[in-house]
């Protein structure tokens, strides 16, 4: 699962609308929009954006799954060490903006930073 999430994304899926842009008035629909690259990049803007298409148990899931690839592990190698880590810097400015909330999203923001620091 890390590595799908930390592996640059096929071109297909980078290259043409973007469902995480928000539409600007007045640009070239044929001008190709670049997306994210990375799946981490795309839960990432999920959980910055404010959009009121996604409700806050969606982002609450986005971070147990973050909570979840960031823990502790068993047997970990030094290289699944290494992309943790990139997990986590990745994330950590977000989550720590987002926790700042008391409502469920908020809360499960926290988790993952407290899961992280026992880790």
């Amino acid at each position: 699962m890390l590595d799908a999430i930390l592996s640059p994304l096929p071109v297909e899926t980078t290259q043409g609308p973007n469902p995480l842009s928000p539409n600007v008035p007045g640009s070239d629909e044929a001008s190709p929009v670049v997306g994210p690259t990375r799946a981490i990049e795309a839960l990432v803007s999920l959980l910055k954006r404010s959009n009121p298409r996604c409700p806050p148990e969606v982002k609450a899931n986005v971070c147990t799954l973050l909570s979840q690839l960031g823990r502790k592990g068993g047997r970990t190698t030094r290289e699944r060490e290494t992309e943790v880590e990139k997990l986590k810097i990745t994330a950590k400015d977000t989550l720590v903006k987002c926790s700042q909330g008391d409502d469920l999203f908020g809360k499960a923001a926290k988790k993952v930073l407290e899961v992280w620091e026992s880790a």
